[in-house]
């Protein structure tokens, strides 16, 4: 449902504050499928691709359109609302953390965690003061297998029969 705004215009997330676009300065409007698209984003801690996003909203909303999700993907990141990551195979993913953290990276079947914020980091402003370049993100690539590929390889289910444990996502391939 929307709900106006102090002025009696426009229109709210449920939250009640609106949204503020980074580069126009502009109020974002709510839609029911922007507020669905980011709370599965808020849910999942598996960095979904867009197309998995879809097919989740699609459960929940059966008349999203794959236009819609995508959309409100690129709308969702001017808004600084959600991140874009493209980590080891290519493939976008996106993550509504915005606080600065790392990730791995399976090297096998793509899966992306979150580094755990003990791991020591070094700001913007960091690397701005020792090199004087203007800095405005960095990455830091940390990439290897993840406990279920791990064990795989341990148990003889090398990369050269392609095997997966039952137990394990393997994530869906670039469109």
């Amino acid at each position: 449902m929307n709900r106006p705004t102090a002025n009696g215009r426009g229109r709210t997330r449920q939250g009640g504050e609106p949204w503020i676009m980074k580069e126009t300065g502009k109020r974002l409007k709510t839609s029911r499928q922007r507020e669905l698209v980011l709370e599965l984003l808020r849910r999942s801690d598996d960095h979904p691709t867009a197309e998995l996003l879809f097919l989740r909203a699609r459960e929940r909303m059966p008349s999203i359109s794959r236009g819609t999700v995508y959309r409100n993907l690129k709308i969702l990141k001017k808004a600084g609302r959600i991140r874009e990551l493209v980590i080891g195979t290519g493939v976008v993913r996106y993550d509504c953390d915005m606080r600065e953290h790392y990730h791995i990276t399976c090297e096998r079947c793509g899966r992306i965690d979150n580094l755990p914020h003990v791991i020591p980091r070094i700001s913007c402003g960091d690397i701005a003061a020792c090199t004087g370049y203007q800095v405005y993100s960095h990455r830091l690539t940390v990439s290897g297998l993840c406990p279920v590929c791990f064990q795989q390889t341990c148990r003889g289910h090398g990369e050269e029969d392609g095997a997966a444990g039952d137990d394990h996502d393997i994530p869906e391939k670039r469109l």
